[in-house]
């Protein structure tokens, strides 16, 4: 699991490297206006792109430390949780990233295509170790069910010996004692 959720952090890093690389090339083509489009300029754009960007940095710190939590106890559901918000936090950084390219950037966005399809395999890998894990988790359950079991029973039948043991010195005694009074 530890291994899936670096995967998804470098796939993500990727992204998020891509998208800074696609938006510092944007400002360097505002500086010359003529190159310039209307909603590269768009305060809107700027502003869903910085909440886009955010958004995935608090999702993958999140996923981090439900990973980390879950080396003590497992909590599917919680990573379930947080691997789809990894996954709709770079979808939404790449919808953002993809409304204000131009031509000149479709290379970079093939790029940041792939390195989202990296992310979402990773978190897919992610999801597999989990759910595989909680099987693994529910056979020891079960392997420990069984070996209490095994346990009991051989506690119980431990007791019926003694108690058979008891059984029979008591009947010895009580031969004994009729043999001393036919004795008498």
């Amino acid at each position: 699991m530890l291994d899936a959720t670096a995967a998804i952090a470098s796939a993500t890093s990727a992204l998020v490297g891509i998208g800074a690389h696609i938006q510092k090339t944007r400002v360097n083509a505002l500086a010359d206006l003529n190159k310039a489009r209307t909603i590269k300029t768009d305060p809107t754009a700027l502003n869903a792109l910085i909440n886009a960007a955010k958004e995935t940095t608090t999702t993958i710190q999140s996923l981090a430390s439900a990973t980390k939590a879950s080396a003590t106890k497992l909590d599917e559901k919680a990573l379930a949780q947080n691997s789809n918000s990894v996954t709709n936090a770079t979808a939404h950084l790449v919808a953002a990233l993809k409304a204000g390219s131009s031509p000149q950037e479709a290379e970079m966005i093939t790029r940041l295509t792939v390195a989202n399809e990296q992310v979402s395999e990773a978190t897919s890998a992610l999801m597999s170790a989990v759910h595989r894990a909680a099987q693994f988790n529910e056979t020891v359950d079960l392997d420990v069910s069984a070996d209490v079991g095994k346990v009991k029973e051989l506690e119980i039948q431990i007791r019926i010996l003694k108690l058979e043991k008891s059984i029979k010195r008591e009947q010895k005694k009580l031969e004994a004692m009729k043999h001393s009074q036919k004795n008498s």
